[in-house]
């Protein structure tokens, strides 16, 4: 089938195929196909929207279709005929389902709308949304698993609408990447006033300007929504359905860790780790061991983090760097302090412990109330959305990927040289992300094991120098007059820097041979 055939065949049931039609002419999005014969599959991310045309050879053809799809353990569909769904569910595993009607518009443009909405004594501005608002879409956003870079597409490709009181959105609604109309939500309490209908018509002109035709997908328990599209003069057209099935032509593909779906619930893992790490933080009064509990288990959430990068949207990537980096900052101050006294209280003098204890007092009535502010936002109520890999192969497996980072180990950064405590900073938190990400997904991975455990010894006698070096910052900042102290520290940096350097040395040696086997 050429592509003059399938835009043929979708525009002579345009109703029937309006998310395909939509997704066609969103010059935003990346389409592929899969076409055999009069059959075709239209896929994108994560999701395809197969042909409806031959209902007898529907599953044969389909059939086929997954045999290609060797190296994919789910396959999700976007919005089918329920017909297509129940034909499958005879024949496939289900992964998992969502049942919705199809709605279509086939009116006129609504006249005279204000661009302002009175309601009692509020008055309502009329706005588009923008990056700013992306955080409070998503918080309300019923399908966090698209992640926030979805909400951040959305924002800044497609047509959206908002009302805003006093500057802030407490209404929205969107045109989706597929064409549909969707992400509707107001605040609650701003409901039943009208704003929503309001928002609607203004939208569904948008779209009538393109010579587009409206349409949404509404979930079948949702009545509310359904109430309001249909006395916006929407026609219910279909049933449709958003599903996934089992791969029945899934490979046993060796070397591969883990799949999408146990990825997934990896991140989930770590996600709900830090949350009660940080409960369990509160719960001990913000001790020594506590805290350090709390940090490790946002290093490890962000060394995943940080080696998956590559597969993920940048919006996605960017909230949870932003936050998890902030979250683990907050106990930054205190945490170096309380190392500074656990490494080097016994050669201290009473003056200089005392004047850490004043230090300290303020940093940890801050951290009290930060604290109580960060356990507002929970990491798992979040979710982590990786992108599928071209090559088939799972990501927790993908070795250029393992190279480039050994690659960056590798590579002395001139720009940080001449500051020590942070080049050996970086060089520290780059080889414990790449530890836990080998003890987390290549756990038993024996060529490895020499490198994990050098990488190990670089990052005791970094974690020695950088700690060192942080403390001699303190003496000089805050002017703590101990002699012997100091000179304890100048003899340790010096000793560590060898010590580190011979480990730095030991590791990229190891990595070097590891890159040359893999060639």
């Amino acid at each position: 089938m050429t592509p003059t055939k399938i835009e043929k065949t979708v525009q002579g049931d345009p109703i029937k195929y309006c998310n395909i039609i939509g997704r066609i002419i969103n010059p935003t999005l990346e389409v592929s196909w899969y076409v055999e014969e009069d059959f075709f599959v239209m896929e994108q991310g994560d999701f395809i929207v197969p042909s409806d045309e031959d209902s007898e050879n529907f599953t044969n053809q389909i059939d086929v279709y997954f045999e290609s799809k060797i190296g994919q353990k789910e396959i999700n569909f976007a919005g089918v005929p329920r017909r297509q769904y129940d034909l499958m569910m005879t024949k496939y595993d289900e992964e998992w389902s969502e049942f919705c009607f199809l709605y279509f518009y086939n009116g006129y443009p609504f006249m005279e709308i204000e661009e302002q909405y009175g309601f009692d004594d509020d008055v309502y501005h009329l706005d588009k949304l923008n990056i700013s608002d992306m955080d409070q879409v998503f918080e309300y956003y019923a399908f966090k698993d698209d992640g926030i870079g979805y909400i951040e597409a959305i924002i800044k490709n497609e047509i959206t609408f908002c009302a805003r009181l006093a500057g802030k959105a407490v209404s929205w609604v969107v045109q989706r990447e597929d064409g549909s109309m969707g992400i509707m939500f107001t605040l609650e309490d701003h409901r039943r006033r009208g704003i929503g209908e309001w928002l609607c018509k203004h939208l569904i002109n948008e779209i009538l300007k393109k010579n587009q035709m409206p349409y949404l997908h509404i979930w079948k328990e949702n009545a509310p929504s359904i109430a309001l599209a249909e006395s916006l003069g929407f026609k219910r057209h279909s049933e449709v359905v958003w599903f996934g099935i089992k791969n029945p032509y899934l490979e046993d593909r060796r070397g591969v860790v883990l799949d999408q779906n146990e990825l997934s619930t990896l991140f989930d893992t770590h996600l709900v780790a830090m949350d009660e790490k940080l409960k369990s933080m509160m719960d001990q009064d913000f001790n020594h061991s506590s805290i350090h509990e709390y940090r490790e288990s946002i290093r490890r959430f962000r060394a995943l983090l940080f080696f998956f990068m590559p597969f993920m949207r940048p919006g996605d990537y960017r909230f949870f760097d932003m936050h998890s980096k902030r979250y683990f900052d907050k106990t930054s101050l205190i945490r170096e302090i309380d190392v500074f006294e656990h490494g080097y209280g016994s050669i201290m003098n009473d003056s200089v412990i005392k004047q850490l204890s004043v230090l300290k007092q303020p940093l940890r009535a801050r951290l009290i109330l930060d604290a109580k502010r960060m356990a507002t936002f929970r990491f798992s109520s979040t979710r982590v959305k990786l992108m599928k890999v071209d090559s088939g192969q799972e990501p927790g497996c993908d070795w250029n990927r393992q190279c480039e980072l050994f690659k960056q180990f590798i590579e002395k950064d001139e720009q940080l040289l001449g500051y020590e405590e942070k080049y050996i900073h970086s060089k520290r938190m780059l080889a414990k992300k790449m530890k836990y990400v080998h003890e987390i997904l290549m756990p038993n991975h024996v060529e490895l094991q020499n490198i994990n455990k050098k990488l190990e010894a670089f990052q005791t006698h970094a974690k020695l120098l950088h700690d060192t070096c942080v403390n001699l910052r303190f003496v000089g900042k805050y002017e703590l007059d101990d002699e012997p102290l100091i000179v304890k520290l100048i003899e340790d940096h010096a000793f560590y820097s060898k010590a580190s350097d011979e480990a730095y040395l030991e590791v990229c040696k190891a990595m070097s041979e590891y890159m040359g086997e893999k060639k």
